[in-house]
């Protein structure tokens, strides 16, 4: 659950990376 949310401060803009770290 953290890389998710490190994930979303790190690029922001980019939701699909995002969601790629979510299933990871």
């Amino acid at each position: 659950m953290a890389s998710y949310l490190r994930n979303t401060g790190f690029s922001n803009s980019s939701m699909s990376s995002i969601q790629e770290i979510d299933g990871f």
